[in-house]
């Protein structure tokens, strides 16, 4: 695929993506260069390719090894050009790896070298090495004695960041989750458990002692549900009362600083905090319910998720932003309405336990009419940690199967700036799109200022496309 682009200011652009199908293998390259008179070209590199190994009599059912370069002449090239590509994840940060996958039906194993470049730091900071790092996951569950699943994971690495910091970790989990019990009376209870090995070593990190550490960790967790169902001629209405016990005679390790958002999505999650090298510490009691009003065709039309957490003893290791450590943690809750393939709308939500201050929201929402569509979303997080909020909305109207406007723009609350303004007219047939684009667009990225623009793109099928001259 050749995607050249042309400026009448002495600008040239060349992009090339380049695909290969084999029976066992894919590979995919992305590459472009910029030639302009008034600075040195710059250029971009991505590379991914995998291979699949049949299956064999050795330790695996499957295996396959991919390797991704990714590589630019400029920190700057990709965010101030707007590339798109498959490959192209992430504007700020660069990912070379070697990675080797092996998987059979109770076994797992991963191990990955991996260079990482932070094109936003200076100097020798931006790069982390990870030399090598390893995921081993084993699976018990073949056994009836059990009465559950039974497994075992250990992960491990080797990691180089901020010039001068290394860290050695390997942790392994013994995890047990039981199989569902009910009483007669429609109580459905089941039991997991975790235990916790984390060895550490490290230089000049504020994660781990300098010192070889080692330490084991136990988390148990009763969880109990009852699910109401009542069916009547139009509707089916759920409504699931649910209860979880935690227990760990230890203490949490010190991750205050964390940022963990938790909503009732993850709230009654193993683990919740979303880190590996601890567990959840003391005593703890998380309740809450969900509510289900379905349509005969089994449809939600309306949901509503509310959840809490009570502790006997305040933790402050736990993360700060989760709230998780308090005596009484945020009230979180979650909603949802879907009265027809017309309105779709969302609500995420976390109350200070004073019932007053909002820390979280999140509202999304999607109208649809005939051959009209618009978008919002809105996000207030109000955490001193993980403070954000703005405001984003996508409207287009669709003429007919040929022709089409849209207005996209998103804008950020806590700077009271709009990052970017899109409106497009398009034109479109078998070959060829035609389009007038007015777009204005605000960075805060090095050497990269607001822009204003408005052009003509026009792509020929299946050639390329060539762009008018910005007229701001």
């Amino acid at each position: 695929t050749l995607k050249p682009k042309i400026f009448s200011n002495n600008k040239l652009l060349a992009q090339t993506e380049y695909r290969q199908a084999g029976k066992n293998s894919f590979h995919e390259m992305d590459f472009s260069i910029l030639a302009d008179n008034d600075t040195s070209n710059r250029s971009h590199f991505f590379l991914k390719t995998t291979k699949k190994f049949e299956k064999s009599d050795g330790l695996f059912e499957e295996s396959d090894i991919s390797i991704d370069i990714q590589q630019v002449s400029n920190d700057s090239y990709l965010k101030s050009y707007k590339l798109r590509s498959p490959l192209i994840k992430n504007n700020n940060l660069l990912t070379s790896s070697v990675e080797f996958n092996g998987f059979s039906d109770d076994l797992l194993f991963n191990t990955e070298v991996t260079v990482f470049e932070n094109l936003t730091k200076e100097n020798n900071d931006r790069y982390e090495y990870i030399l090598p790092s390893f995921n081993l996951s084993k699976q018990f569950s073949n056994n009836e004695n059990l009465n559950g699943n039974l497994s075992f994971n250990s992960s491990g690495s080797i990691k180089n960041y901020d010039t001068n910091v290394q860290e050695k970790l390997n942790i392994n989990d013994l995890v047990y989750n039981s199989n569902t019990s009910y009483f007669k009376n429609g109580i459905e209870n089941d039991f997991n458990f975790i235990l916790k090995n984390v060895n550490s070593e490290s230089d000049n990190s504020k994660n781990y002692k300098n010192s070889l550490s080692s330490n084991i960790n136990g988390l148990a967790v009763i969880n109990s549900s009852l699910p109401l169902i009542k069916t009547t001629e139009k509707y089916r209405k759920i409504l699931i009362p649910r209860a979880s016990l935690r227990l760990n005679p230890r203490k949490t390790k010190n991750r205050k600083d964390d940022l963990r958002i938790v909503g009732y999505e993850n709230i009654f999650d193993l683990n919740r905090l979303g880190v590996s090298d601890t567990l959840e510490g003391g005593e703890s009691l998380t309740y809450g319910f969900s509510y289900f009003l379905n349509d005969k065709l089994d449809n939600e039309l309306f949901t509503a998720k509310i959840a809490n957490v009570l502790r006997l003893e305040e933790d402050s290791n736990i993360p700060i932003s989760s709230s998780l450590g308090q005596k009484t943690s945020n009230i979180v809750s979650s909603f949802s309405i879907n009265p027809s393939d017309s309105l779709k709308i969302n609500y995420q939500h976390s109350l200070d336990e004073n019932l007053s201050d909002t820390n979280y929201q999140l509202l999304s929402s999607d109208i649809k009419i005939n051959n009209f569509l618009t978008s919002f979303e809105y996000l207030n997080e109000s955490l001193n940690s993980a403070n954000n909020s703005y405001l984003y909305n996508k409207t287009s109207y669709n003429f007919d199967d040929n022709k089409m406007i849209s207005f996209e723009t998103r804008e950020n609350k806590k700077e009271k700036i709009t990052e970017f303004y899109n409106l497009i007219y398009q034109y479109k047939n078998d070959c060829l799109i035609a389009a007038i684009e007015y777009n204005k667009e605000y960075y805060d990225f090095k050497d990269l200022k607001p822009e204003e623009k408005l052009f003509f793109k026009l792509t020929i099928i299946p050639f390329g496309q060539t762009s008018s001259p910005s007229l701001y």
